[in-house]
């Protein structure tokens, strides 16, 4: 018996529905009532979520998605098909349950646009939205065989625009026009797994898709951890420096290597007061804007004038030798509202309204639910008071630590006498020891702290730091009994500023692991060697 025979299927009508071919026809004057549905429709567990808004104009082949050429993003922040078709993917090919959301724009076009689910070599699944007769058709593709599994004819409104969403969870497939379902599918032998993408049919219209989002159910994820790029910045245009190939890398891999979040752990310009360093910066970091949430801990570099306090240039202004979060927070470079705006499913405030050195966020990925905060250089007392209070509030939730100097390369704290100190020429700004024993200790619930800062190597052999980076990493059990998990990277003394590496923490909640890789997206190569290559075993992920 061919897989189609045992095809069970339920269409919920919004008018008239065909379910593989056939039609119900209600009598003139009457809507017949839709069958009752199968029951809730089923979620996405342990899912990582992967957005796209097409707001910063990247071409969508440089940014994660793969497929046929000339598919457009336009200054409208929608992404255009060409005008004969075509059809575009992201995401791995194993990829199981799956749920998409998506605006659909016709402008009056008829060409129909489509999602694409389980996307694989066994074929995919393709939800149709046809504008015109306002119809849905959901199509199971194999090689040259199309099958229609069921249509829907939906009340077409405005038919300018449209939410679709699409969802295939275990071997149910659903659908929902602007919120109201519309299909709801049984196929017992569903198609096993696959990526997910969108097309649309041959048209001069006008017909584009905005903000897609994506969850889709994996049993592991990455956190992208970005270290002092300081040194990318001076000398380098926006689009061709260092900085930006890293975030490039970040955005063309976020759904095929899982990525649910980058971290950046500070001294992100190497002079607060010059603009042209933090314009590349800027521009560096809105690669990821609306594609994958971030989180900035700023450093130093980002907050003090060392030299002569600024002020005015371009509107920026630091004091000498004082820690000074204006420059980080002005339009334009990374305060609170571009930040929120980048990522709004997973922004969760600030310590201080718009100032985003103190900042929470929320990610949730692989049914790991994530707190991560934000501590500028040399947090005061009331930093730690509030980051703390916002992490007994989160007891329930992982959390992550982003700080800038925190640990230093032998795995002892900053601020302890035998490591050297930044801090002390500034009086209530606190290192290390201070936020281990005021935040990290008491909070039962935070399970690793990110880092960097630390240029220079304090192990026995220095000329290492040219090979290995500045890297270090401790475990240190908190006053609940738990182990904190401390990591160092810092790659600015290697050649070319940093050589372009970055770290990649794979976590694994079913076994309780963290592995560590270091990568360069400009070297195209792993640091191999044992500090910048190990795994964290035991890692409590409750």
């Amino acid at each position: 018996m061919e897989p189609f025979a045992q095809l069970r299927t339920i269409a919920l009508l919004l008018g008239c529905a065909a379910v593989a071919g056939g039609c119900a026809a209600a009598s003139a004057g009457e809507r017949e009532a839709p069958p009752t549905p199968r029951g809730p429709v089923p979620t996405v567990e342990r899912a990582l979520t992967v957005r796209d808004d097409f707001a910063n104009g990247d071409d969508p082949l440089r940014s994660g998605w793969s497929g046929d050429p000339g598919w457009r993003v336009h200054g409208d922040g929608a992404l255009y098909p060409p005008a004969d078709g075509g059809a575009l993917r992201i995401g791995p090919d194993t990829w199981r349950d799956e749920a998409v959301r998506v605006r659909l724009r016709s402008a009056g076009d008829d060409r129909p646009l489509a999602v694409r689910l389980r996307v694989g070599r066994d074929g995919e699944y393709r939800l149709t939205w046809q504008p015109g007769p306002g119809a849905v058709e959901l199509d199971r593709i194999e090689g040259d065989t199309h099958r229609t599994l069921a249509t829907a004819h939906v009340d077409a409104g405005s038919s300018d625009a449209a939410v679709l969403d699409a969802q295939a969870v275990g071997d149910r497939l659903t659908a929902a026009v602007d919120g109201r379902p519309v299909l709801d599918v049984l196929d017992e032998h569903a198609l096993p797994a696959g990526a997910v993408g969108v097309a649309a049919g041959a048209g001069a219209g006008p017909g584009a898709f905005d903000d897609v989002r994506i969850r889709a159910t994996v049993d592991d994820f990455t956190v992208a951890v970005l270290p002092d790029t300081q040194y990318y910045t001076p000398h380098a245009a926006p689009a061709t420096s260092t900085f930006t190939a890293q975030t490039t890398w970040l955005a063309q891999h976020r759904a095929t290597d899982g990525i649910a979040v980058a971290l950046h752990t500070g001294d992100v310009v190497d002079d607060v007061c010059a603009a042209a360093q933090w314009r590349v910066a800027s521009f560096a970091m809105r690669r990821l804007d609306g594609k994958l949430p971030y989180a900035i801990a700023p450093g130093n570099r980002d907050t003090i004038a060392y030299e002569d306090a600024c002020a005015g240039e371009a509107g920026y202004v630091a004091r000498r030798h004082t820690v000074d979060t204006r420059s980080f927070n002005r339009r334009g470079n990374f305060p609170a509202a571009r930040q929120r705006a980048a990522a709004p499913e997973t922004w969760g405030g600030t310590m201080r309204p718009g100032d985003a050195s103190e900042s929470v966020h929320r990610v949730d990925a692989g049914g790991v639910p994530l707190t991560i905060l934000t501590l500028p250089f040399g947090p005061d007392a009331a930093a730690l008071r509030w980051a703390r209070g916002v992490a007994r509030r989160d007891a329930d939730r992982v959390g992550i630590l982003v700080t800038h100097d925190y640990l230093a390369a032998d795995g002892r704290l900053r601020g302890d006498p035998r490591t050297q100190s930044t801090l002390a020429s500034l009086p209530g700004q606190l290192e290390g020891r201070e936020i281990w024993r005021r935040l990290v200790a008491p909070a039962p619930d935070l399970r690793l702290v990110l880092s960097g800062h630390v240029e220079q190597c304090q192990v026995r052999e220095p000329r290492a730091c040219r090979v290995t980076g500045v890297v270090g990493r401790s475990a240190r059990r908190n006053d609940a009994g738990r182990d904190v998990h401390a990591l160092l990277a810092d790659f600015q003394n290697r050649p070319d500023g940093g050589g372009g590496y970055l770290r990649l923490l794979r976590v694994i909640p079913a076994r309780h692991r963290i592995e560590v890789r270091t990568y360069s997206p400009t070297l195209h190569r792993y640091l191999t060697d044992p500090r910048n290559q190990f795994t964290l075993t035991g890692v409590d992920l409750r």
